[in-house]
């Protein structure tokens, strides 16, 4: 299994107009074939501070999610409403 988090900071009002783009995102991306989970998730000491932490059966099934019609644009949109780059880890599950 595949673990991502992708890290952003967004303001206030960057995160109104950003959870519009996230409910589809999250809506579209959960019906993928190998999506174990996708969630948003607000940092709890930095209210400003958010990461998408993803579950993947495996990195075939993210990489075609990396190449989904949903992921290619509106990810974007969210980049350019995030305070800086989005950070992106990508971990594979040992336990």
């Amino acid at each position: 299994m595949i673990k991502v988090v992708a890290k952003m900071t967004l303001s206030p009002e960057a995160l109104e107009s950003a959870m519009p783009i996230l409910e589809e995102l999250i809506a579209a991306t959960v019906l993928e074939d190998g999506c174990v989970n996708y969630n948003f998730c607000q940092h709890t000491e930095s209210a400003d501070t958010f990461a998408i932490i993803e579950t993947w059966e495996t990195q075939e099934s993210l990489d075609v999610h990396g190449k989904s019609e949903h992921f290619g644009r509106l990810v974007p949109q969210l980049a350019g409403l995030a305070t800086g780059d989005i950070e992106i880890s990508a971990y594979t599950v040992q336990i």
